[in-house]
């Protein structure tokens, strides 16, 4: 006699959870659900999207991907028993197209597994991490010497783009610090600007693209934990070792130089004015 025997699929479903990824609640209180999932049900029942079971617990979804009897793969050609692959509800295009090791199960995925552990293991993680940093920091950095302050347009309502908003408001940062840095000085108030890296937060958790949602589960192995993202800031705020700098860029603890455009003084008062004008404050000294 197995269990299937005895629980009735009632039975197995009784923990429901309306929970549904796409939706605007979810983007908006992410993290709130994902608490109260892991209080209340970290495994349970959604019926939204045809049915289908959501793990929110570290534990279930471990216990999940070692399971045998759980499936993550992708049938393209409908030669094995026809499943869809993970992505929920399934979507048109994704017919015709495999999610990668994501849509494999074993011994399939164990062969690419293999592949892959030198580079994704643990340790291999390790090794990489001072690279990776160096390469975020540079991707930053670049990212701040794109930046150009469009006063004309500062808040992007004639032509937005998202790069350009990117880029704009990384140096706009670098730029408010060296000039509030300057109106404060002599009065002992420092003011200084980080780099964290890229912390391993809820960022993109939200997002709706596949594609995306992958990249960024791979890139979370590379990121830094919330605890070592903070390390930077609470050092600048608390120890003796920088008191009295000021108007300085920060990464890892150490001072470095910024881009060449964060260093023009004309711009940052300009921009310290325009923020002024935002805000419908009066400027001071």
């Amino acid at each position: 006699m197995s269990v299937d025997d005895v629980v009735s699929d009632g039975d197995r479903k009784r923990n429901r959870y309306h929970f549904d990824r796409h939706s605007a609640e979810y983007r908006s209180q992410f993290k709130d659900i994902t608490e109260e999932m892991h209080a209340q049900c970290p495994m349970a029942w959604s019926d939204t999207y045809g049915g289908h079971w959501v793990a929110a617990g570290s534990h279930e979804v471990f216990e999940l991907a070692r399971c045998p009897a759980v499936s993550n793969d992708h049938d393209v050609n409908n030669v094995r028993r026809g499943y869809k692959g993970i992505s929920i509800p399934t979507a048109s295009r994704i017919n015709g197209i495999r999610g990668g090791i994501l849509e494999m199960d074993n011994p399939e995925h164990k062969t690419y597994r293999g592949v892959l552990n030198p580079y994704l293991s643990p340790a291999a993680v390790k090794r990489w991490e001072p690279f990776i940093d160096d390469v975020t920091r540079a991707c930053l950095d670049e990212k701040i010497e794109e930046g150009r302050i469009d006063f004309v347009d500062l808040q992007g309502v004639r032509n937005y783009s998202g790069q350009r908003a990117y880029s704009q408001s990384k140096l706009a940062s670098v730029m408010f610090t060296y000039e509030l840095a300057r109106r404060l000085e002599g009065t002992g108030v420092t003011a200084t600007v980080l780099h964290p890296g890229v912390v391993r937060t809820s960022f993109g958790a939200e997002d709706q693209a596949a594609y995306f949602a992958v990249m960024i589960r791979v890139a979370r192995l590379f990121m830094k934990t919330p605890a070592q993202g903070a390390v930077t800031p609470i050092y600048l705020a608390s120890s003796p070792e920088v008191e009295g700098i000021t108007g300085r860029y920060f990464v890892n603890r150490k001072p470095k130089t910024s881009s060449n455009a964060s260093y023009d003084t004309t711009a940052a008062a300009r921009l310290w004015q325009a923020s002024i004008d935002l805000a419908g404050m009066t400027a001071t000294a």
